[in-house]
Order: structure tokens, then sequence, then C-alpha cells
């Protein structure tokens, strides 16, 4: 409860690797070892990270869940506290195909445009299975939900991904059941930020008592990099 929201990944046009980069040192200057923070890529007044952080940084569609999975992993290995928004975990998109008529946010209808779409694009109901009325969201096919189903959610259903094999939201609980047992990543402590390629972000996390250190390594490029001696594959993280 007295930790601080913070806003920093929460851009609108995105951030680049460098400027990522560059949060993650502001972090460490000012909350190291105090766990008075907390952080989000997403929340329900702003377009979804995945659909943000591509208009600044080229993410090729083959490697859409990599990138994902990456900025999950990376956020839950920040210090502090990491909130992460509904759909986050499934790798939803931002709705943004909304039609301005389809809009419920009066905010939104007044400061619709071409390159801003309102915030309900984040709002769009919660999708759980393909073959039901509204994903099974709410009601049946002749009730309409307060915003429209997006229909790139519709296969991307949070129980249709719960017995998917390998599916997004698996690899995301599968990397939570595994955080919960390092003890760098899960206590109050330190992160420090390492020198790397302009594609990758790398730092150390470490308990507040200096007993658990963890390397992190977070590729945003289509080519194996290598840190430390550690090969990272392309839009994927590593951990030693």
């Amino acid at each position: 409860l007295h930790s601080t929201y913070n806003f920093n990944l929460l851009r609108m046009e995105g951030s680049t690797v460098a400027e990522v980069r560059e949060i993650i040192g502001d972090l460490a200057r000012n909350f190291n070892d105090s766990n008075a923070i907390s952080v989000a890529w997403s929340n329900h007044d702003i377009a979804r990270v995945y659909d943000r952080m591509k208009r600044r940084i080229d993410v090729p569609e083959a490697y859409a869940d990599d990138f994902a999975h990456m900025l999950f992993q990376l956020s839950t290995s920040l210090i502090g506290s990491t909130c992460v928004y509904q759909g986050e975990e499934l790798g939803l998109d931002d709705a943004d195909r909304l039609t301005r008529d389809q809009l419920q946010d009066p905010w939104g209808v007044a400061r619709y445009s071409d390159t801003f779409k309102g915030r309900d694009t984040c709002r769009t109901p919660m999708p759980w299975a393909e073959d039901q009325p509204n994903t099974g969201f709410s009601g049946n096919d002749i009730v309409e939900s307060w915003l429209p189903v997006d229909e790139r959610h519709k296969s991307k259903g949070g129980l249709d991904q719960q017995v998917k094999q390998g599916s997004l939201f698996k690899r995301n609980k599968h990397h939570l059941a595994w955080r919960r047992n390092q003890p760098a990543l899960t206590r109050n402590g330190q992160i420090q930020l390492i020198d790397s390629s302009g594609s990758v972000i790398a730092f150390n996390r470490s308990s507040h008592d200096q007993s658990d250190t963890m390397l992190c390594l977070f590729n945003f490029s289509s080519q194996t990099q290598s840190v430390e001696g550690v090969d990272i594959p392309p839009w994927s993280s590593a951990f030693r």
C-alpha cells in the first residue's frame, strides 16, 4: 500500500530498448532495497503493451508470442511489485479496430482520431473460450456486451490456453512457478544494470543481503546475442 505506482513503462508512444534500459536504471537509483515501487506495462487507460512497444521496436510476427512472453518475464524480474493488466498473460492485442461509434468512453469519443482510438481498446471483453457466446465473457449471442469482442482475441481465450500445449498462458504460468523459488527475484533487493549491446537488456538481481544473485538477460532482436558468456536466442530471455 505504501509503494509508488510508477508510470514510466506506460508511455503512450511505447519505448525503445534504450528507453526501457534507462527506466530500469532510474528504478535502481531511486528504489533499490526499498521495495516501495510498483511497475506496470499496461492498465485500463492506455493501449495494450504489445502494440505500444511494437510501434518503436520492429517485432516479426513469427516472434509475437515470444516477444509477449519476454516482456512478461522482464516486468516480473524488476524490483518491487509487478502489476499485470488483464489479458497480458494471454498476449491480447489492443482492440484498435473499434470504430468511434462502438466506443463507450466519453473522453475517448471526444478525442478519437486516426492516431488515437480512445481508451476502450484495452477494455474489451476478456476472452475465455472461442466456442462460447461472447467468448464466454457474458450472456449469449443475442446479448451485446458493453464493448464488442475483438475477433483476434477469440483464439486466445483463457480457458482454451489453459489446455493448449505451449500456449502463452502456460509459458507465463510456468515462469511464475519457477520464479517463486528464486530468492533473488522474489525478495526485497537490488537491480544493477550491465553494459550490453543495443538490443539486449542485462542486469543482475540480488536479494537485500546479497546472498542470492541472478543474471537476467533479454534479447530484443532476431539474432542470437551473447552477454557474459551466455547465449540468448532471438526475442527470448536467459537467467543464470
